[in-house]
């Protein structure tokens, strides 16, 4: 993970992720950005995100499949 950062730099193109929807957690939406990936809470768009590098994003989404 590269760090957590509030929504200064809020990239625009953010896509819900599905697995949320489908829990009773807040639902999250993810967005690819030059060098990473930003991950933010959809109810708060203005608030902190967390951005990960390519390779810990991947490692972290092959270990939910």
């Amino acid at each position: 993970m590269l760090s957590s950062q509030s929504g200064s730099s809020t990239p625009t193109q953010y896509h819900v992720i599905e697995a949320a929807s489908r829990t009773r957690r807040p639902p999250r939406e993810v967005a690819e950005l030059h060098t990473s990936i930003a991950v933010r809470d959809s109810k708060d768009p203005n608030g902190s995100t967390l951005r990960f590098t390519r390779g810990a994003w991947t490692g972290f989404v092959r270990s939910i499949r």
